[in-house]
């Protein structure tokens, strides 16, 4: 059995442990609890619960109530895991295993103030488990409890200094939870969380200068830092030094870098850069939070509507119009409206190219019952809006051909 799991050939290790739990053989308890756990380990859960539970029926034993939660747990009875975790738990305070899989159930179950709240009682019988304060960082952040997330990710940093832990994310998210809450947070803790960021960022750029990838991020979370700072002249500079570093790299990026630049530039409102980078990035392959980054920036209204500008269809149309080339122009708009059909810029362009094709050829049916169209999605524009103006002036002779 030993060995054919030391060759990781479980199907082996489970049909030779059949063999002594038939015989009956001195091995017999080993072989049952051995076989529970690789059952689960190749993803037989029903098989390993079943297992779990005629072990139980003789008498409970911490271990066989732990495997019977965790193949629950891959079966997606969230419910039912937490039962047993939380049994197991208020039997013997210092199981911290079943801490930690009872947090990933509440996650699991959309609970994530109630995930947080458990790994904060098994880290207070642990504080120095880094892999648990790095989980404990994440879970506050996706909280908004940017105090726990910072606090988390500096003990991650200090603890995993001189162990096999060590790692440039623990800096960069250290760095990141004080990011945000120098962005968020206009009081004096939050200038201090600031200047708290750069020295993070400062020290991680050293210790990992011949890592591109990580010299790539600690620029673009410090403009984010400066931009919150009210620095935008070292903001520019750090992202200047972020895209050099982003051309010059080898290689296939993270999305999750590209995202990270992407909100770098929308914070310091370059709409043009912050646009195009999200061309690159799709939600395919990115985890639940990324998704959310993803989302936040492809659904900002100022983004959205800068993407649209940067159509194909929609700039082609631009220059045929230019060039006195209606009719052509308003079958490019037309493409670019079925793609973006509330973006005030197509709409606009749209609407005049139609105006224009009428002044030269007449009013049409057509023609003006597509240009009112235009006009109507323009109606919630607000004075501020630098189109507003232009779309007064639209209107007013759209208005007169009617």
């Amino acid at each position: 059995v030993n060995n054919a799991i030391d060759e990781e050939d479980y199907e082996e290790a489970i049909k030779y442990c059949d063999e002594n739990i038939a015989d009956k053989s001195k091995y017999m308890g080993f072989c049952i609890k051995t076989k529970a756990h690789l059952l689960y380990q190749t993803n037989n859960f029903t098989a390993s619960r079943d297992l779990y539970d005629m072990l139980l029926e003789g008498r409970k034993v911490d271990w066989a109530v732990l495997g019977k939660a965790k193949s629950l747990f891959s079966l997606e009875d969230y419910d039912g895991a937490v039962k047993l975790f939380k049994g197991l738990v208020k039997e013997n305070e210092m199981n911290l295993v079943a801490f930690d899989w009872l947090s990933r159930c509440y996650e699991m179950k959309g609970e994530p103030t109630e995930a947080q709240k458990t790994l904060e009682l098994a880290i207070k019988k642990s504080p120095k488990a880094i892999k648990r304060q790095i989980k404990l960082g994440e879970l506050a952040k996706k909280n908004n409890d940017l105090d726990t997330a910072t606090k988390a990710f500096r003990k991650s940093v200090r603890l995993g200094e001189h162990s096999v832990y060590r790692s440039s994310e623990n800096e960069l998210n250290l760095a990141k939870s004080l990011m945000e809450k120098a962005a968020t947070d206009s009081t004096l803790a939050g200038k201090k969380a600031g200047k708290e960021a750069l020295e993070t960022l400062e020290a991680t750029e050293k210790k990992y200068r011949r890592d591109e990838k990580v010299q790539m991020e600690t620029r673009l979370i410090a403009a984010r830092v400066f931009v919150s700072l009210e620095r935008e002249s070292a903001a520019e500079k750090q992202l200047k030094e972020a895209k050099e570093l982003k051309e010059k790299f080898v290689g296939d990026l993270e999305q999750s870098v590209i995202v990270n630049m992407a909100q770098a530039y929308r914070s310091l409102d370059d709409l043009d850069e912050a646009a195009s980078l999200l061309n690159e990035v799709s939600h395919s392959d990115a985890d639940d939070e990324l998704k959310a980054d993803i989302e936040a920036l492809v659904n900002d209204p100022e983004i959205m509507e800068r993407q649209a500008e940067l159509n194909e269809h929609n700039q082609k149309g631009v220059e045929l119009y230019q060039s006195k080339e209606t009719d052509k122009a308003i079958d490019c708009f037309l493409l670019a409206s079925e793609q973006s059909p509330t973006s005030a810029a197509i709409n606009l362009n749209l609407a005049q190219a139609l105006i224009k094709r009428m002044q030269r050829d007449g009013k049409t049916a057509s023609d003006f019952e597509k240009c009112m169209v235009c006009l109507k999605h323009l109606e919630s524009l607000e004075e501020e809006n630098k189109r507003y103006k232009r779309y007064q002036e639209i209107s007013k002779i759209a208005s007169s051909l009617g």
